[in-house]
């Protein structure tokens, strides 16, 4: 009968922690910084003066970038960023997959635009490839870097979005 009771206390305690934030987020405040980790999300946000950055897996959702998802690759460790400041919105989401660096560079070469690519260096030691969408007088800019970081292929997608600049500036 007690250890049912002891049982029945703790899946409460658990629903708790569940159904009200304060169980999964942990807020820190320094010298005019806030961050806020938040378990449930896999996010830590960050707070400063007109700046927030969210990191994580759960930050934001990588089909909203605009840029083909190489299939089968999933969020690395660190997963994904967006920071909102006075000059825009960047949204970065690192992938990583098992499958050779060739196969993903040629996967992308046939998904992003004709006349994006940038760079692709192959080497011994590592490889490297890279696309772009848009320029820096763009509102949107959109990329694709890909390497190669030992048996896996890393794959880093960045969306960054800005007001246009008036006219005559």
């Amino acid at each position: 009968m007690i250890r049912a009771a002891a049982w029945c206390g703790l899946g409460l305690a658990a629903a708790c922690c569940v159904v009200t934030p304060a169980c999964a987020r942990r807020v820190t405040q320094a010298n005019g910084t806030t961050v806020v980790g938040n378990a449930l999300h896999g996010t830590i946000t960050i707070h400063h003066a007109r700046s927030v950055a969210i990191i994580g897996r759960g930050a934001f959702d990588p089909s909203q970038l605009g840029l083909p998802l190489y299939p089968g690759a999933i969020a690395s460790r660190t997963g994904a960023w967006e920071e909102r400041t006075e000059s825009g919105i960047q949204h970065v989401v690192t992938l990583t997959t098992r499958d050779r660096f060739a196969a993903v560079y040629a996967w992308y070469r046939v998904h992003m635009p004709p006349g994006s690519e940038q760079t692709h260096l192959v080497a011994n030691g590592g490889s490297v490839a890279s696309f772009a969408v848009g320029t820096l007088r763009d509102p949107d800019q959109r990329s694709v870097i890909i390497t190669q970081s030992g048996p896996e292929t890393v794959i880093q997608l960045e969306h960054l979005h800005h007001p246009p600049a008036p006219p005559g500036s």
